[in-house]
């Protein structure tokens, strides 16, 4: 056998590898998200139904309503694969601060697979996160702070 057939057939089989791999990880993903959208499981973080108390406080019920993402535009009822950008909110629910390369969705899984957490390798982008909080306060600097500080000047 030549040394190009020899590297053909390795790269066939590297190729079949690599695509059953996919296969392998792809189908459990996808049977989780089809059991998880299907019977409409509620999320621990309450990222795609929120359980809520009807009005009459004896004998009420208990009403589920779907989470909406990207501008009112997507429910968590029709489909998992809704998405927004993740960021810092006030008490009246005006986004102040966006994060880069988080965004949160109908699942945890959803979430994790989207998201790139590019923030996270950036030290300016960390350091406007942090003003953005309360973490920020020059006067009263918090143990948070303090150690991210220590981190990025090390």
């Amino acid at each position: 056998m030549s040394t190009s057939q020899f590297q053909v057939q390795i790269d066939g089989t590297l190729e079949l590898f690599q695509n059953s791999i996919l296969t392998l990880f792809t189908r459990p993903l996808e049977m989780f998200r089809a059991i998880a959208q299907g019977n409409a499981l509620i999320s621990t973080l309450g990222s795609n139904w929120k359980p809520i108390v009807g009005r009459n406080i004896i004998g009420s019920s208990l009403v589920n309503i779907p989470v909406i993402y990207n501008n009112q535009s997507c429910s968590c009822a029709t489909t998992s694969s809704c998405f927004d950008s993740a960021g810092f909110y006030n008490n009246s629910l005006t986004k102040l601060y966006t994060i880069k390369g988080i965004l949160l969705g109908c699942l945890c899984l959803e979430s994790i697979l989207l998201s790139s957490l590019s923030c996270f390798y950036s030290n300016s982008c960390i350091f406007e996160m942090i003003n953005a909080t309360l973490l920020g306060n020059p006067s009263k600097p918090t143990n948070c702070l303090i150690l991210i500080t220590q981190l990025y000047h090390h």
